[in-house]
This record gives C-alpha cells, sequence and structure tokens, in this order.
C-alpha cells in the first residue's frame, strides 16, 4: 500500500527544548491515522513540518513521496494537495459561509469557472448548505467546525490534517463530524492525519495510532495491536463471608502467584491483572477451594483510554 506520509528518525528542537526526538511513523493512503499526545507532547511540532512550515534539525518527511522543504515551489505544489482544519481555527465572524468559502477558494487558486460548483458541493458534504447565506456569527460551535472541513475540502485534498476537529462540542455535533470523516474517507479516497484528546473518538475513527511522549513515539500500532500489549484484566463479584471482604490469607495467596500481575479490592468487586489470560480458569479455581463465593466472571474489554493511560504510567515509572 502506498504511503502518503513518511516520517523518519525526526528531530526538532526550539533551544533547550527537545520537541521532537527521533519520531518515526508511516500513514498509508486512504486510513484514518490517530496521533496521541499529552499537551507539549509534540504534536502541533509534527504538523508544523509535515506543512513545510519548519524544517526538522535532522531527519526525514515525505509527503506523497517528496520531501517538502528545499523547494518552494515544490512545497506549494504539495500543499494543494493538503486540506487543514487547525484546533484554533479563525473564521470570519461578519462573513456569509459562502462568502467565506469564496474567499478561500481564491486563496487557493482554485479556478474562477469552479468556484460556485466547489463552494455549493463543500457545503454540501458538511450538511450546510441551508446556511451557507447565514452570517458565521450566528453559527454553532459545530456548524463553526463543519465549516472549517468545507474550507479544508475546496482544494480537493489527497490528505486532510485534523487538529482536534471535535473540541468544544457537544456529543450530537461529535457524532456528526464522526459520521462525515468516515463519509469522506470511503466516497473520495481522502487520508487523514487526526490528533485528538478524545480517546473514544480515535478508538472510533482510526485505523492505527500513535502514541507521543515528550517528543518520542511510545507506541504505535492498531488499537487490536495496542490492546494486546497490555495485560488482561478480569474482574470477579463476590458474596462476601459474614459481612467481610475477602480474608488476608485470599490476599496473600493472591500476591504470591506468579501470573497475577497486580489487583485491586473494591468493596465486593476484584480486579485482577494477569500477565496471561489462558490463567483465567486456574485463578478462579484457587479463589472457589479458598472458600470465595464467586457470583460473576467476566474479561474486562480495554478501550483505548485504558491502553492510553497504563502505556503513560509505564513510560513515567521507566523515567
Amino acid at each position: 500500500m502506498t504511503n502518503v506520509i513518511e516520517v523518519s528518525q525526526l528531530y526538532k528542537s526550539f533551544g533547550q527544548i527537545k520537541a521532537l526526538q527521533g519520531v518515526t511513523f508511516n500513514v498509508a493512503q486512504n486510513e484514518v491515522f490517530g496521533y496521541l499526545g499529552h499537551n507539549g507532547a509534540g504534536k502541533t511540532t509534527t504538523i508544523r513540518l509535515l506543512l513545510g512550515l519548519l524544517k526538522p534539525d535532522a531527519g526525514q518527511v515525505l509527503i506523497f513521496g517528496k520531501d517538502p522543504y528545499p523547494d518552494d515551489q515544490l512545497r506549494q505544489a504539495l500543499r494543494k494537495r493538503i486540506g487543514v482544519v487547525l484546533e484554533e481555527d479563525f473564521l470570519y465572524p461578519y462573513m456569509t459561509g459562502e462568502e467565506y468559502l469564496i474567499f478561500w477558494a481564491n486563496l487557493y487558486s482554485v479556478p474562477r469557472q469552479e468556484v460556485r460548483q466547489r463552494v455549493e458541493k463543500a457545503l454540501h458534504l458538511v450538511g450546510m448548505a441551508e446556511r451557507g447565506r447565514s452570517i458565521i456569527g450566528t453559527y454553532s460551535k459545530g456548524m463553526c467546525r463543519r465549516l472549517a472541513i468545507a474550507r479544508a475540502l475546496l482544494n480537493q485534498p489527497e490528505l486532510l490534517i485534523l487538529d482536534e476537529p471535535t473540541v468544544g462540542l457537544d456529543p450530537e455535533a461529535r457524532a456528526y463530524i464522526h459520521t462525515l470523516i468516515k463519509d469522506l474517507v470511503a466516497s473520495n479516497n481522502l487520508t487523514v492525519f487526526l490528533t485528538s484528546h478524545d480517546l473514544e473518538e480515535v478508538e472510533r475513527l482510526c485505523n492505527r495510532v500513535a502514541i507521543i511522549e515528550k517528543g518520542r513515539i511510545v507506541l504505535s500500532g492498531t488499537v487490536a495491536e495496542l490492546r494486546r500489549g497490555v495485560q488482561p484484566e478480569l474482574v470477579i463479584r463476590f458474596i462476601p463471608l459474614e459481612g467481610s471482604l475477602l480474608p488476608e490469607p485470599v490476599l496473600q495467596r493472591l500476591k504470591a502467584l506468579p501470573f497475577v500481575a497486580d489487583f485491586d479490592l473494591r468493596e465486593d468487586v476484584l480486579h485482577v491483572k494477569l500477565i496471561d489470560s489462558n490463567q483465567s480458569p486456574e485463578l478462579i479455581s484457587i479463589l472457589v477451594n479458598e472458600g470465595v463465593r464467586i457470583s460473576e466472571v467476566r474479561q474486562h474489554i480495554r478501550s483505548l483510554e485504558d491502553v492510553y493511560f497504563e502505556i503513560m504510567r509505564r513510560h513515567e515509572l521507566a523515567e
């Protein structure tokens, strides 16, 4: 499969601040790639490097197989194939939606005979056809984000960079944007590079994910692959013995089991992290033999949020 983005051993510093330290990842054509990390982890710096707004100290960035830095004419040509929606995207509140898009279509050098058609199509794609002649200052936050996406589609991009596309939106508006992104990828052969703090959003939209922390990629892969990298968790609900929780000898037995990585007792529910999920039957057998009366056993399906916070915790402990 063709890679739209190829980043290799990328380094970038600002004075004493090491923003990126050997970042490497690829984004394949027609996939949604999630780029996760805390504020200050290096996400915005990466986006600026992808757009050719910054030059790396070392390493290489290829967009559509080409280096965006040495030649300004080439950089401009590459940008015409990219649409961008930034987290803090300023819209002109006294323009109508149509006027705003016409203004940007001219900046994108869209042929004059195509401007009206492209503006109408972009408004239709984001569900804003009926509000195109309304003043932007009357739009909700969700409508503003949809208009920003419409603007990013005017140049018919092959790559769409979305920086926190649903930040501050209500659940209904977020759901609309999620559906819009899926439809755009499916119907326009579009590749999406997405940053977001909404891990549920990333899990819902992204084919693959990379997690960046302090300028380094600490983990990457599909959501399923990331889940396999964390310990499985068994949730056991039990009936307390004579009003008490688990007896101390049972807790000591759990601590001694070689396949138990950790456990947490919360009232009448025991959360056990296993090194190997195949040891679940043995754990249940041991608890039953110890006199524990079990009412429910289930495997906890780890969400991307679970994986993310466990990876961050491991990374912090390793430093």
